[in-house]
């Protein structure tokens, strides 16, 4: 065989092994937002942004959580963003035992390649965005300290979604605290902008504190268009979700995100 054949036969298998490890997960059965029995996954009509144009937001809906006595604030106040890759399991949300409700058999995720310039950019967004809570940020992995993981990387039919799903993550049906969730931002179907990334890894994680999606755009809570960089938002009547990870003032989203909730507490 001459070096151009063995180099023909090693792409080949490259690129076939790349197709197989993203099938290995089962496809997941995909519902329009609003519609998803618990444990089932919805996702968003396709968005018509610019960095996003086709791409959706997905969430699996749970039952309501148990909640820590005497208190309506999570005990996971710690948010560990990973671009490292990860090796999951299937079973109650548990990021200290890298167990998640999303992924039916194990997985692998794979890291987020890039450099450490763009990660310091997105590791100073995450931290700007949750500033306003009660959370510590951090890339450093927290142990067995309760805590909500993000995942940066890999592709979503590594978890059985569609391509255009750009990050899922659980959500309760009572909009109750996920404790040490696990959720996901799939950087192979995204560009490599570190704002982007941010605000959609913020998205899912505050899904996992509790918030739905809004229709106010200059909350990260939106998916529709906004030029400008995203905050969570101020209201003294809205409903008071955000206040679970944050102390006084509470730190809410807006009363017009309110009155223009997409999803509902069920």
């Amino acid at each position: 065989m001459s070096p151009v054949e063995r180099t023909l036969v090693a792409f080949t298998t490259l690129l076939f092994s790349a197709g197989v490890a993203h099938a290995s997960h089962p496809l997941q059965t995909v519902k329009p937002e609003g519609t998803a029995q618990h444990f089932e996954i919805e996702t968003t009509r396709p968005l018509q942004t610019s960095l996003l144009a086709g791409r959706t937001f997905a969430r699996q809906a749970l039952p309501p959580q148990p909640q820590a006595a005497g208190t309506a604030l999570a005990r996971s106040r710690t948010i560990f963003l990973n671009r490292s890759g990860v090796t999951l399991r299937p079973g109650v949300n548990d990021s200290r035992l890298q167990t998640s409700s999303i992924v039916e058999t194990a997985t692998s995720i794979t890291p987020w390649e890039i450099d450490d310039a763009m990660w310091d950019e997105t590791m100073d967004c995450m931290r700007d965005l949750f500033a306003p809570f009660d959370v510590v940020v951090t890339d450093a992995d927290p142990g067995m300290v309760p805590h909500i993981e993000g995942v940066f990387g890999g592709h979503p039919r590594d978890v059985g979604l569609p391509d255009h799903v750009a990050g899922v993550s659980p959500f309760s049906t009572d909009c109750s605290v996920i404790e040490s969730s696990v959720v996901f931002t799939f950087t192979d179907v995204l560009p490599d902008d570190a704002r982007l990334m941010c605000e959609i890894m913020a998205q899912e994680i505050a899904h996992s504190y509790g918030l739905d999606h809004q229709l106010l755009a200059e909350d990260p809570m939106s998916y529709l268009d906004y030029p400008g960089e995203r905050t969570f938002r101020r209201g003294p009547r809205a409903r008071p979700v955000v206040a679970r990870v944050a102390p006084p003032p509470r730190v809410t989203t807006s009363r017009r995100s309110r009155r223009a909730r997409t999803g509902s507490c069920r």
